[in-house]
């Protein structure tokens, strides 16, 4: 059983979201949010009574009573819906567009829009060539250019690494992870 969570961020900046456990159901999840629920408006009514809790469901599939409950609960970012049981998280994103947060063991988490990710499922899976690419891009991206174009990350980079940006690239391609090589 996958657990999901399918969250919003609200005009405040605050998340919202629930909860759901499924079978193997996250593709068609995904299909139904970029289908059915891919307006504002859709969204709000996704998150209304009983709104997530029939996402995904076929006629089929059984009632439990832990699974399916639409317990909606608030955060004050993406990161604090990502508990150590998450194993996807839906996010439709201030810009109104949904996105797939690949909640993987690396620590490394990437926010990929969901239409990407049902044109390229492999970019979920943790071992997968496609994820090691995406990892890899997205490192060089933050170490190689992104610092040099956001005034305030490279604000944040240097009060954090008084060393400089080559020593995050020092360490990052000492890890052991194989989707840093950069």
């Amino acid at each position: 059983m996958e657990f999901i969570v399918i969250a919003r961020k609200l005009e405040n900046g605050i998340v919202q979201y629930g909860y759901d456990a499924y079978g193997d159901g996250s593709r068609k999840i995904a299909s139904d949010l970029l289908e059915k629920y891919n307006t504002p408006e859709s969204v709000e009514e996704l998150f209304s009574e009983k709104g997530i809790t029939e996402l995904g469901k076929t006629d089929a599939e059984p009632e439990t009573e832990n699974c399916r409950q639409n317990l909606l609960s608030f955060s004050s970012s993406e990161d604090g819906v990502l508990g150590w049981f998450v194993d996807s998280l839906f996010f439709y994103d201030s810009d109104n567009v949904w996105y797939f947060i690949v909640a993987g063991h690396d620590r490394l988490r990437i926010k990929i829009p969901l239409e990407y990710v049902l044109l390229h499922p492999d970019a979920v899976i943790s071992g997968s060539e496609e994820r090691k690419i995406l990892s890899e891009r997205l490192i060089s991206h933050i170490l190689g250019v992104y610092h040099y174009t956001d005034p305030q990350f490279a604000l944040f980079l240097s009060e954090k690494f008084p060393e400089g940006v080559e020593s995050i690239r020092r360490e990052v391609r000492q890890s052991d992870n194989p989707a840093f090589s950069y």
